[in-house]
C-alpha cells in the first residue's frame, strides 16, 4: 500500500470529485459555466466535511493558480492588524488568473474588532476578489457578515456514505478489510470524511494483520458490534439483564471509548427495528452490513415478546445525548436495563 496520507491523497480536487455535497456542487458548476461569481461565499459544516477543500476546488474550476489562492486560518490569525493586512493585499492584480480567492477557515474566530475591520473589505472588495468563508460555528458570526454573504451548508456524511467511501479507498488501495470492519472505521469517523481516512490510516498501518472487526475494534478502541447485539438481547429481554450489565462493566474495564459505543447502540437499535418490521429485507442487510450483523439481526426472530420498540429507540436515543456530559457515562445504558 502506498503509505502517502490517505487524507491527502483521496482529497477531491475537482467539483466532480466532492461527495456528499451534490446541491452546492450543482451551484458552484453554474457558476464556473455563467463566469459569475458572487464576491462572497459562507461555508457552514462540521469538521472534517470538506470546506476548504470545496473552496480549493471551487477556484480550480475558475482557474484560479495557486499563487492566486490565499488561505488564512482565523483562529490562529484573529486579530486587527492580521485583518488590515489582508484588507491593503486584496488591491493587489492577481498575477496570472482572472480573479484571486481569499479562503478564511473559522471565520467565527475572528475578534470583534478584527471582525468590524473585516467588514469594510467584505462590503465593496475589488471585482477580481473572492472570499470563501469557512467556519463550523456561523451562530457566532455578526448578521453583519452573514448578511453579505451567500451561504450554504455542508452536510456530514451518514454512515452509508462513510462506508461506501471508505471502501472505495480501500479497493484503491489493493487491501482486503471486511465489511464489519469498515463498518467500525465509518462510525468512528463521526460524520468526517477527515476523521474516518485517519482512522482508517491508523489500522492499515497494520500491514502484517488481518483487517477484521475483531483488530479495528481493538485498534481503535471502538466495543466490537458481537457487544453492542448481546447487550440489545439483554435490552430486548432475549437474555438475562445482569449479562447486560456484565457487558457495561466490562466495557468500561476496557476503556472503551463510550460516545462511541452510544452511537453504535443507537445504530443498531434503529437496524433492528427497520429489521424487524420488515423494512429492511435479508439480502439488503447482507449486501449492506455483512453475513456477521445479519446473523445478529436474525437471532432476534426468536424473541415473541421484543421490548425494543420506537419507545425504546426514543429512550436509547435519550441515553446517547445524557451519556455525553455524565460522568457515570454508561450509567445511562445501565438504567434502559432496570
Amino acid at each position: 500500500m502506498n503509505h502517502k496520507t490517505l487524507y491527502l491523497k483521496y482529497r477531491p480536487q475537482t467539483l466532480s470529485e466532492v461527495v456528499g455535497q451534490e446541491e452546492l456542487v450543482g451551484v458552484l458548476e453554474n457558476v464556473v459555466k455563467k463566469d459569475s461569481p458572487a464576491h462572497a461565499y459562507l461555508f457552514c459544516g462540521g469538521r472534517g466535511t470538506g470546506k476548504t477543500t470545496t473552496a480549493r476546488a471551487f477556484a480550480k474550476a475558475l482557474n484560479i493558480a495557486q499563487d492566486d489562492i490565499i488561505e488564512l486560518d482565523a483562529a490562529s490569525n484573529n486579530g486587527v492588524d492580521e485583518v488590515r493586512s489582508l484588507s491593503e493585499s486584496v488591491n493587489t492584480l492577481p498575477y496570472s488568473s482572472k480573479y484571486k480567492m481569499y479562503i478564511l477557515d473559522e471565520v467565527h474566530m475572528f475578534s470583534k474588532a478584527a471582525s468590524n475591520a473585516f467588514l469594510k473589505t467584505l462590503e465593496e472588495p475589488p471585482a477580481h476578489v473572492i472570499f470563501v468563508l469557512c467556519t463550523t460555528d456561523p451562530e457566532k458570526l455578526p448578521d453583519t457578515i452573514l448578511s453579505r454573504c451567500i451561504k450554504f451548508n455542508l452536510k456530514s456524511p451518514n454512515l452509508e456514505i462513510l462506508q461506501k467511501f471508505l471502501k472505495t479507498v480501500c479497493e484503491k488501495e489493493d487491501v482486503k478489510v471486511e465489511k464489519e470492519a469498515i463498518n467500525l472505521i465509518a462510525l468512528s469517523g463521526d460524520g468526517s470524511y477527515r476523521d474516518s481516512l485517519s482512522n482508517l490510516q491508523k489500522v492499515l498501518s497494520f500491514t502484517d494483520e488481518k483487517f477484521s472487526e475483531e483488530f479495528v475494534s481493538k485498534i481503535l478502541g471502538i466495543p466490537a458490534t458481537s457487544a453492542i447485539f448481546e447487550y440489545l438481547k439483554s435490552l430486548d429481554g432475549i437474555i438475562e439483564t445482569t449479562k447486560g450489565i456484565e457487558i457495561l462493566m466490562q466495557l468500561e474495564k476496557q476503556s472503551v471509548d463510550n460516545v462511541l459505543f452510544a452511537k453504535e447502540v443507537t445504530y443498531y437499535a434503529r437496524i433492528l427495528l427497520l429489521f424487524r418490521h420488515g423494512l429492511l429485507k435479508d439480502q439488503e442487510v447482507k449486501n449492506e452490513y455483512g453475513e456477521h450483523i445479519f446473523e445478529f439481526l436474525n437471532s432476534f426472530k426468536s424473541n415473541i415478546s421484543p421490548k425494543i420498540n420506537s419507545m425504546m429507540l426514543a429512550k436509547i436515543i435519550e441515553a446517547e445525548i445524557k451519556s455525553k456530559n455524565s460522568s457515570l457515562p454508561f450509567l445511562s445504558y445501565e438504567l434502559l436495563l432496570m
